[in-house]
């Protein structure tokens, strides 16, 4: 093998790596002042919109999906995604997450809400309503 061709593999390689790092979460050296996870299926057709009432004491950030990687080979497998909040002020904020077919007459299978409080940079969670919960 070549000088030429293994340091385009070894380039290669550190690529696939570095895209790998990516998605599977390691490597994230950002920290945010609340996470919350859920199961999530995209196979369905189901997403999960989020909204805060207070943008300007909690900000939504981003969000990143790990697939279930327990059974290898099974298609359409769920798994968890993961969303990231971060204070930007004092104060209490209203996050209310739904989960559903919103692109299909607005069906939801799931209603989050997690009422919060920021201070000192950092997010409370003062109360939970799930709608899951009560099934």
């Amino acid at each position: 093998m070549s000088a030429y061709f293994r340091k385009i593999l070894a380039v290669l390689f550190s690529v696939l790596v570095a895209i790998g790092s990516l998605f599977s979460g390691s490597g994230n050296l950002t920290k945010h002042d609340l996470t919350l996870e859920f199961g999530s299926n995209p196979s369905t057709g189901c997403t999960w919109v989020v909204s805060v009432d207070n943008e300007d004491v909690v900000k939504y950030s981003e969000n990143k999906y790990k697939a279930d990687l327990s059974c290898p080979g099974v298609s359409g497998r769920g798994g968890t995604e993961y969303f990231y909040f971060d204070a930007a002020a004092d104060g209490k904020a209203t996050i209310t997450m739904t989960y559903g077919h919103h692109w299909e007459n607005g069906e939801v299978y799931r209603t989050v809400i997690v009422e919060c409080e920021s201070a000192d940079s950092d997010i409370k969670v003062l109360n939970i309503n799930d709608s899951a919960a009560t099934v």
